[in-house]
Parts: C-alpha cells; structure tokens; sequence
C-alpha cells in the first residue's frame, strides 16, 4: 500500500468507526424511549414484585461487570497490538478491541432496560442511563486514537 492510499483508509477510519459508535449508541437510546413509552404504566403485582427484588441484585452485578470487562478487555487487546506493523492494520485492531469495549457496554445497557420492561422499575433505566453516559464518554475522538495507539507526528497526521 503506497502513502496515499494509506492516508486515504486513514482518514476514513475516524469516519467509519464514529457511525459504528452512533450507531451502537442510537439504538440503546431509540430502545430506551420505545421502552419508557410503553413499561412505565406496569403495576406492582407479587409476581412482578419478587422479579423486581432478584433483578435489584443481578441488574447492577451486570452493569459492573460490563463496564469492568470493557475497560479490562480493552486494554489487554491494545497491548496486543504491535507497534511495527503498518498503521492501516494497527487500526483495524483498534477498532476491533473498541467494537468489543462497545459491545461489553451495550449488552447491559440493553438487560437494564429490558428489566425495565419486565417490571415497571425506573432505576433500571437509570443504571442504562450510567452505562450509556459511559458509552458516551469513550465515544472515538482523533485524539483518544492518537494517545492509545502511542502514534508518532507523522501517523497522527495520516489519520
């Protein structure tokens, strides 16, 4: 691949994994309000009750271990990236290792609001709402590849 064609798949990096990101973080929110609309009319029933108890302990057990996950398995998958190979292949490990902080995010963001819908319970929403406040935050900026990927001037310029 000449530097040209490096710069090009480069550029369209940034661009490619921001509409993964928004995507990802689009549908937990489109899923939240469709959830919100139609969940937050549930009555209390006993059955409903006993649900709402056992998830009050595993809802929040997820969260932690999700977003414990992501950081973790984020970090041991950019280790793995080898700083000598060309920056096009560098990236597609990176995207790779967020596509999985991504996904370690999203799944219990989605059981929360799922539990949300099984019993009425409105923290649940709120632990999806930390979560993807999370999400938010790690949302891929030029900058943050630039200081994972300990990229020198001339391969921050490229990106």
């Amino acid at each position: 691949m000449n530097m040209k064609e490096s710069n090009t798949a480069s550029s369209n990096f940034l661009k490619t994994t921001s509409i993964i990101y928004f995507a990802l973080l689009a549908g937990q929110l489109a899923f939240m309000a469709v959830a919100y609309s139609i969940g937050s009319d549930l009555k209390m029933t006993d059955d409903i009750r006993s649900l709402n108890d056992m998830l009050l302990m595993v809802v929040p057990f997820v969260a932690l271990g999700g977003i414990s996950a992501s950081f973790m398995m984020f970090k041991m998958q950019l280790s793995k990236i080898e700083k000598e190979i060309p920056l096009s292949n560098r990236l597609n490990g990176y995207r790779s290792a967020l596509i999985v902080r991504y996904a370690l995010l999203e799944g219990p963001s989605l059981f929360a609001i799922a539990s949300f819908l099984l019993v009425g319970n409105l923290i649940f929403l709120g632990i999806s709402g930390i979560i993807i406040l999370i999400f938010i935050y790690l949302r891929p900026t030029k900058d943050s590849i630039i200081k994972d990927l300990e990229l020198t001037t001339v391969e921050a310029e490229m990106l």
